[in-house]
């Protein structure tokens, strides 16, 4: 992971945009503009990262 704590060689985000993680890239469904073109970008080597952080209260304040 990096200094930025995001995580890109997590795969979680698969599951989440195309509800399952048994298919290889090339067998992803495309039935949504998302899943199309994140299936596309992912095959062109692109890269999805996995991160997490925190909302400050009264953050304008």
């Amino acid at each position: 992971m990096s200094n930025d704590a995001t995580d890109y060689d997590m795969n979680a985000f698969i599951e989440w945009v195309f509800q399952r993680n048994d298919l290889p890239l090339n067998d992803l469904p495309e039935d949504t503009l998302l899943r199309k073109n994140m299936k596309a970008y992912l095959l062109q080597g692109g890269k999805v990262g996995w991160s997490h952080g925190k909302l400050k209260l009264n953050f304008w304040q």
